[in-house]
């Protein structure tokens, strides 16, 4: 697990660019201790139990969503107002080529015509939606 600076992270909005809709509204947005493993909202790699990561619950065109970003995640958004968004962007990059991995095989994430973005996937799959890319 990689440590990072918790106030940086939350400086970033993870939807920098996306300017949504006039009702949408963030919830909660904080560092917390991951009770229970699954997968980061935007490198698409596993969180384990009693990782940091960055919650963010909010109502998106009139839907509640709520993302998870693991530690690594994290610590490139913290980084992102010093490195240009770089460890950001290269993040993003994983969470693509792992989600066009499983969808079109191992092959395909390597294709320079994969999809940045999957049909039918949600906001939180969506890694083109986030900050700094």
């Amino acid at each position: 697990m990689t440590t990072f600076d918790e106030a940086e992270c939350l400086k970033t909005n993870p939807f920098e660019g996306d300017f949504g809709s006039p009702g949408d509204k963030v919830l909660k947005d904080k560092i917390g201790t991951a009770r229970k493993g699954g997968t980061c909202g935007m490198c698409r790699q596993e969180i384990v139990p009693g990782e940091r990561v960055r919650l963010l619950a909010a109502v998106f065109d009139g839907t509640l969503m709520s993302y998870r970003w693991c530690s690594e995640c994290c610590a490139a958004m913290a980084a992102s107002w010093t490195d240009n968004g770089d460890a950001w962007t290269a993040r993003a990059r994983l969470g693509r080529e792992s989600s066009n991995a499983k969808v079109r095989g191992p092959e395909a994430a390597l294709s320079p015509e994969a999809p940045s973005r999957l049909p039918g996937s949600t906001p939180g799959d969506n890694e083109e939606r986030t900050g700094n890319a």
